[in-house]
This record gives C-alpha cells, sequence and structure tokens, in this order.
C-alpha cells in the first residue's frame, strides 16, 4: 500500500505522549478507561489529508457469497424464515443473529453485536490483531 503514496513517513508517539488520539479512541468505541472522567469534544481545525479534485468513475457490482461460506445458508434462513429447514442446526445457528444492510451479525451474552466474518475477513482480521494494529488504545477485555 506503501507503494501508491510519494512519501511516507512512521512514526512511534507513546500512548502517554498520544493523549487526544487515546480519548478520540475511547470515544469512538463508547469506553472510557479514566472512569468519571468527561471526554470533551474534539474539534477538527485543519484537514490533514489534501484532497486532489479529480473525478473517479467508480462500478458497483454485486458480489455472490459462495455456497461454502458458512453463513450462507443461516442468512437466507433470517432472509425467509418459512423455507424448509434441511439442516436441523440452521434454526440453532440462527438463533440471536441479525441481518443488518445484507451483513450478518450475532448477539453476544452481553447484546453486544459482533460482525459475522468469511474465513478471508477472518484471516485477515486476525492478522491485523497479531500484527497489533487492533491493539494501540484497546483494553485487554475487548481484544
Amino acid at each position: 500500500m506503501m507503494k501508491a503514496f510519494r512519501g511516507v513517513r512512521i512514526t512511534h508517539i507513546p500512548r502517554e505522549e498520544n493523549v487526544m488520539a487515546n480519548r478520540l479512541a475511547q470515544r469512538a468505541s463508547g469506553y472510557d478507561l479514566m472512569f468519571g472522567h468527561d471526554l470533551q469534544g474534539v474539534r477538527i481545525t485543519q484537514r490533514q489529508i489534501r484532497m486532489k479534485n479529480e473525478v473517479v468513475q467508480v462500478c458497483g457490482i454485486n458480489i455472490l457469497e459462495s455456497e461454502s461460506d458458512w453463513r450462507t445458508e443461516i442468512i437466507k434462513f433470517l432472509k425467509d424464515p418459512s423455507m424448509k429447514v434441511i439442516n436441523p442446526m440452521l434454526k440453532k445457528q440462527s438463533y440471536r443473529s441479525f441481518l443488518i444492510e445484507d451483513e450478518l451479525y450475532k448477539k453476544d451474552s452481553r447484546g453486544i453485536l459482533l460482525k459475522c466474518l468469511n474465513s478471508d475477513d477472518a484471516l485477515l482480521a486476525m492478522t491485523e490483531i497479531h500484527e497489533g494494529v487492533c491493539g494501540a488504545h484497546q483494553s485487554g477485555v475487548k481484544m
């Protein structure tokens, strides 16, 4: 991805010196590690990325889910609960599952919606987690 840019500068900033980003991440997640501390609003005063004024054409396509995707049958069942169920585990698997904009989510015991991923997306997510992409401003409980 770095090849797409003219120049890239990576600088490590310790969490203690990056309080504003930490507060912003906590506010976005709805989780406040500093109990009782009121998070102030963040005002963006200047764009950090200069935008080019060029026209880009985007062609929308529909991606068909592979039949081997474990989510396919659950999604079909949630869209049409009256369909004949061949797999007896399907109803159990679809319990506490929801479709939001054609994406499958499952509600955990605390009521938090978890996005269900296909194997490629799950591999990407695990790679990012282990590389530390998700770990900079998250508590251990959320990992």
